[in-house]
């Protein structure tokens, strides 16, 4: 069945009225669907004599099941916001935790940069420090020696 525009003559209260009606449908093709479907259920139990009860009833039980469909949306519907709220709170947390585990990881290489440094420094100065200590051997040794010989020159000289 296609859709086509409908033109009616109204007055601007009544306009006005359809409008705020409306507003709660998708449509106004919708809108002017449900009161169709209002007009008809009304219609029928003016109609059909004996069965307005049963009109009434069944429209309630439909009334009650699309409440409780409707229901049903709502609470899964708010499930999934409170569900993506708890994600989105993990989430968060997650981020907090990933930016202080890299301050962390931060500190960390600096200290190690720092220690790796120092001991750069101390093995510098050990190796001075050792080089330093063989000088100054070698160069007491040498004086050993010359004093050793310097003895000998001076046992022989005498005896």
């Amino acid at each position: 069945m296609a859709n086509s525009p409908l033109q009616i003559r109204i007055d601007d209260e009544t306009r006005e009225k359809f409008k705020q009606i409306s507003e709660s449908f998708d449509s106004q093709g919708e809108c002017v669907q449900a009161l169709v479907n209002a007009y008809e259920v009304q219609n029928a139990k003016k109609t059909l004599k004996g069965m307005e009860t049963n009109i009434s009833d069944f429209q309630a039980m439909a009334d009650s099941i699309v409440k409780a469909y409707i229901n049903v949306l709502e609470l899964n519907a708010n499930s999934e916001n409170r569900i993506r709220l708890e994600f989105s709170d993990k989430l968060d947390n997650l981020n907090i935790t990933v930016i202080e585990l890299r301050e962390r990881l931060k500190k960390s290489e600096e200290i190690r940069k720092e220690a790796e440094s120092k001991a750069n420094q101390a093995e510098k100065e050990l190796s001075d420090t050792i080089l330093s200590n063989s000088n100054v051997i070698h160069q007491l040794e040498k004086e050993l020696e010359q004093l050793k010989h310097n003895e000998i020159q001076l046992n022989s000289s005498t005896g």
